[in-house]
């Protein structure tokens, strides 16, 4: 690990792994490593200046980075008289509505996202870009409501009152 030198390309060798850096004075080195054990946050990913990888990820990997949202999540503790919410959860820890479907006709699909800037779109144009070909419905629905409460904790058994921890 080296601290304060960002990866510009990591690119697989015959002997393993060529990890290209800038390093914190402006300068260029490179790595050789058997492995590498990549965790770039998620905004990273997405952003133009993410790293090259050499060979480019696998389309299904590049879907995946598009269809994932990311963002601020705030936690809210309310505390109420009586615990109203035990004739519809009952006595659980948790509930939500993070995998309901929504009413009405299915939204349309999102079949194809945008490439990421360092990937070959389709590197093998005889096989289906797209691997999943039925995309989830409700893909849309959720980008629609972000910023709703989605999940809810029951903190009545830990704080003796009744209150709920949502997030938002």
């Amino acid at each position: 690990m080296r601290l304060r030198h960002a990866v510009t390309r990591v690119a697989r060798t015959a002997a393993g792994v060529r990890v290209e850096v800038k390093r914190p004075d402006g300068g260029a080195m490179a790595l050789e490593a058997e492995i590498v054990i990549c965790s770039l946050p998620l905004g990273v990913l997405k952003a133009a200046t993410c790293p090259v990888f050499d060979p480019p990820l696998p389309p299904r990997k590049l879907q995946a980075v598009e269809r994932l949202g990311f963002g601020t999540l705030n936690k809210v503790l309310l505390v109420f008289d009586r615990p109203f919410w035990e004739r519809a959860e009952g006595k659980r820890d948790f509930w939500g509505i993070t995998a309901r479907r929504a009413p009405g006709p299915d939204p349309k699909p999102i079949r194809n996202p945008t490439p990421h800037p360092h990937s070959n779109p389709n590197p093998n144009p005889d096989r289906n870009p797209n691997p999943n070909p039925n995309p989830n419905p409700n893909q849309a629905r959720s980008a629609r409501e972000r910023g709703v409460a989605f999940q809810f904790w029951n903190m009545q058994r830990c704080t003796g009152r009744p209150c709920c921890s949502l997030y938002i």
